[in-house]
C-alpha cells in the first residue's frame, strides 16, 4: 500500500490507476468490519460470524498483506459462502482450494480473512454453485483492490470473468466504496457493494487471531444485494 506499480493477479489480471472511480462511503460505520456478530447461530452449516475469521471464511495461512472484514446477505433468502483464496493465491487461480460454503441467513453478516486476498464465493445453493465471484485483494505494493465476476460450476479460469471485463478491477483508497454490477454476453456479476475501513492493525488482530504482522493488513466490507450467474 506503498507505491503504485503494475502488479500480476490471478487470472492474468493487473492492478491499474490509484483511483477507486467510486464514492467515499457513507454511513460506513454500519458496515464496518468490528461488528460482525449478527445473532444466534442457525443450524451446524451456519457460516461463524465471528470475530476472529473461521473455516470456510478463512484461508490457510498468512502473510505480511491481506484482506479482512465482513459479509453481509442483503439478498432476502439464504446465501451459501466459502473464501477459496489459497496461500499467495493472487499470484495463480490454481491456488484456489474450493471448499464446501457455509449458509448465511438473511440480514445476517460473517467475518472473513484472507492472507494477500479473500476469493468470496457466494451462490444460491451449497452445491452446483452459481453466483457472484468476490475477487479482494491487497498487494505487497500498491492498493487494495476488487474484482466482481459470475461464476457457475465446474469452476475454471473461463468462468471467472463472465459478466465483467478481465480488467474491470476496481482499487480503493480508505473510506471509498464502489457498487459492482455488470453484464455481458457470458452472464451477470450480481450486484455488490464492497466499501474499504480504514487501516486497523487491532481490527486485523481480531479477526485474524494474529498479535503481529497486520499493520498493513486492509479492511474491506462486502454486501451482498444480488446474485449473478454466468451464461
Amino acid at each position: 500500500m506503498r507505491t503504485l506499480v503494475l502488479w500480476p493477479i490471478a487470472a492474468g489480471l493487473l492492478v491499474v490507476g490509484c483511483s477507486a472511480g467510486g464514492t467515499v462511503a457513507e454511513g460506513s460505520a454500519t458496515v464496518a468490519s468490528a461488528s460482525a456478530s449478527g445473532g444466534a447461530v442457525a443450524s451446524a452449516d451456519s457460516c461463524p460470524q465471528g470475530p476472529p475469521a473461521r473455516s470456510p471464511l478463512v484461508n490457510d495461512s498468512y502473510d505480511n498483506d491481506g484482506v479482512v472484514g465482513t459479509i453481509a446477505n442483503n439478498t432476502g433468502a439464504d446465501i451459501w459462502i466459502s473464501n477459496d483464496a489459497g496461500p499467495n493465491s493472487y499470484r495463480g487461480v490454481t491456488a484456489e482450494k474450493h471448499r464446501a460454503p457455509c449458509l448465511l441467513a438473511p440480514g445476517k453478516r460473517a467475518a472473513f480473512a484472507g492472507s494477500m486476498d479473500a476469493v468470496l464465493y457466494v451462490s444460491s445453493t451449497p452445491t452446483n454453485r452459481s453466483g457472484s465471484r468476490v475477487y479482494l485483494f491487497d498487494p505487497d505494493i500498491g492498493y487494495p483492490a476488487a474484482y466482481v465476476t459470475g461464476f457457475t460450476e465446474p469452476f475454471s479460469v473461463d468462468n471467472y470473468s463472465c459478466g465483467a471485463d478481465p480488467l474491470d478491477n476496481i482499487d480503493f483508497s480508505e473510506d471509498e466504496s464502489r457498487d459492482f454490477e455488470a453484464r455481458n454476453g457470458e452472464g451477470y456479476t450480481g450486484k455488490v457493494t464492497v466499501v474499504r475501513l480504514p487501516d486497523d492493525e487491532a481490527a486485523a488482530n481480531e479477526y485474524t487471531g494474529r498479535s503481529s504482522a497486520t499493520d498493513d493488513w486492509a479492511r474491506m466490507d462486502v454486501t451482498v444485494n444480488g446474485l449473478g450467474s454466468c451464461s
